[in-house]
């Protein structure tokens, strides 16, 4: 080669050479000295080799292109590298790392792919479903395949599939093997270096985790899920808004929503995290709201200017579970489970529900819808007859007033129907609440109150009665009045029904002065009174209309 170019007319063209399979089952030391000669005659070349590298000292300068072919694989690498003789020594280790390198990941990917096809084998025989799957119990309860695997009344298929396995015949009945049985037996198969652990999991096609690391892993995700949750909430409405303290109490206490809120977690994280950020905004809306110039809002208004949807925050969605979940922590009160209950949060919130479920009944009492009387019940005021208003026939009313800015506010249906029959068609203003205040009862009796009326209220004088009566009297801010509850009517009203110790600890939290007067008198008598004794003297004081002339402490 060297002669022929040397005939050329050009010594500054390309002495060009290439070998295939170059120097094959020649020794190091000879093809050493063959690249000398090479270096010597100038020669260019290019040579294949499947284990030639050219990293001698007689190679000044070298550059190595290697071709890379992963078991199976249907592509090829190229790797470059460069090579002069003050780096040879580095590619020299450089190659005998890569070399055991590529030789591991060429044994890894026969275990990989030996793994693979054991776990085949025993998916593909349902004989060993069984086996597997407590094999797979025992490594979540423990956390580890050890021990001993109890099988009990193999059929007839798993006799043979086990026996296969473990090498020995088996009868139906009861079988027992040790995971170390198991590996041994393994280890005597063409499947030799298969794990049983991670052939259990190859087998399920999954990362097996123990209830131990389920829980590790589900606190992990919990304490991810608050942490993103408050840092949201923190920074669209400041750490000291109300959804914000609400949302930290959930997480803090586990109540308020908190249930609900990993339930719909587990449905759609990102899901729960807008609902619960369309809550703190609610919350913030109606804040805004606050005062004694409160305005209330329907409920699917409410949705509508916070989400776009009249009926996000409808009670059968998680959002409006939520909402009354938020409005019980606001109002430090339990989460309501009573229909009239959650009408009670909402109207204290602000919320104004439409619902027929909840009502509160009159007599002579005049309701304007804007500057006009309602004409309905002004023909039941003529006829001096009863009327019944629900929460929602309430809704629509701007005001309630009385022509003589007194109101007389009964609790008892039966003594309410009475003392209207003793009016004899005459206008006079009484309302009934029927026992627990309903909301329609207390949205009536803001609207008499924004009118400037005076209420007189009288119940029941037991422990139940006298904790109403305080709390609508509380409601007043001076305004409203006990009626026909003084000491003298308690004996008046006095029945042979004995009060118990539990009842009269209801006594204990009672404010009003008058009322607490009472209750001492009842917790030393301990027997309950009714307004059914009273009714006389009940109708005297409405006809009479002298507030002097029966008891008023106003």
């Amino acid at each position: 080669m060297n002669a022929q170019y040397k005939k050329a007319e050009q010594d500054d063209l390309p002495r060009m050479i290439a070998l295939d399979e170059a120097f094959a089952g020649v020794d190091d030391k000879n093809i050493s000295s063959m690249f000398d000669l090479v270096r010597k005659f100038d020669f260019d070349y290019i040579m294949n080799s499947q284990v030639l590298w050219g990293c001698y000292a007689s190679v000044p300068f070298l550059r190595i292109a290697e071709l890379l072919r992963p078991a199976n694989s249907q592509v090829v690498t190229v790797i470059y590298y460069l090579c002069n003789l003050k780096t040879i020594f580095l590619f020299l280790l450089f190659i005998i790392c890569g070399t055991e390198n590529r030789e591991s990941l060429r044994n890894s990917e026969v275990e990989e792919k030996n793994l693979e096809e054991c776990a085949l084998y025993f998916r593909n025989h349902k004989a060993y479903t069984r086996m597997f799957m407590e094999m797979k119990k025992k490594y979540i309860k423990y956390g580890k395949l050890s021990g001993r695997i109890f099988l009990n009344h193999l059929s007839e298929a798993e006799c043979i599939a086990l026996g296969k396995v473990f090498g020995r015949s088996l009868l139906p009945g009861d079988f027992e093997f040790s995971i170390a049985q198991l590996q041994a037996a393994l280890d005597e198969t063409k499947y030799c270096g298969v794990e049983v652990a991670a052939l259990v999991e190859k087998y399920f096609n999954e990362k097996i985790l123990s209830n131990s690391q389920r829980r590790e892993e589900k606190t992990e995700l919990n304490k991810r899920f608050w942490e993103e949750v408050l840092h949201e909430a923190g920074s669209r409405f400041g750490k000291d808004a109300g959804g914000t303290l609400w949302l930290n109490e959930v997480r803090e206490q586990r109540k308020y929503g908190y249930q609900l809120i990993m339930r719909e977690r587990e449905k759609s994280r990102d899901g729960i995290k807008e609902v619960l950020m369309e809550v703190c905004s609610a919350l913030t809306y109606l804040s805004q709201g606050e005062g004694n110039g409160k305005e209330y809002v329907r409920l699917a208004v409410l949705g509508a200017e916070i989400t776009k949807n009249p009926h996000f925050f409808d009670r059968q969605n998680a959002a409006g579970r939520l909402l009354i979940s938020a409005l019980s922590f606001t109002y430090k009160t339990e989460e309501p489970k009573a229909q009239e209950d959650v009408l009670a949060l909402y109207y204290a919130a602000g919320i104004m529900p439409d619902d027929i479920s909840s009502y509160t009944t009159c007599y002579g009492i005049h309701f304007y819808e804007g500057d006009r009387e309602h004409e309905a019940y002004r023909s039941f005021i003529r006829k001096g007859e009863k009327y019944v208003l629900t929460l929602s026939n309430l809704s629509r009313l701007t005001r309630a007033d009385s022509n003589r800015k007194k109101v007389f506010i009964i609790e008892n249906q039966m003594v309410f129907s009475q003392v209207c029959e003793e009016m004899g068609g005459e206008e006079y203003p009484i309302v009934c609440t029927s026992g627990q205040l309903r909301t329609a009862s207390l949205f009536l009796i803001d609207l008499l109150l924004k009118s400037g009326c005076k209420l007189y209220y009288c119940g029941d004088i037991d422990p139940e009665g006298i904790e109403i009566a305080d709390r609508v009297i509380e409601r007043g801010s001076g305004q409203i009045f006990p009626w026909r509850m003084t000491t003298e009517d308690y004996y008046r009203s006095i029945s042979n029904e004995m009060l118990t110790e539990k009842r009269l600890n209801r006594l204990d939290k009672i404010t009003n002065v008058q009322l607490r007067e009472l209750a001492q008198l009842l917790k030393t008598e301990r027997r309950a009174g009714y307004q059914e004794h009273l009714i006389d003297w009940m109708v005297e004081d409405i006809k009479a209309e002298k507030l002097a002339l029966f008891g008023f402490t106003n």
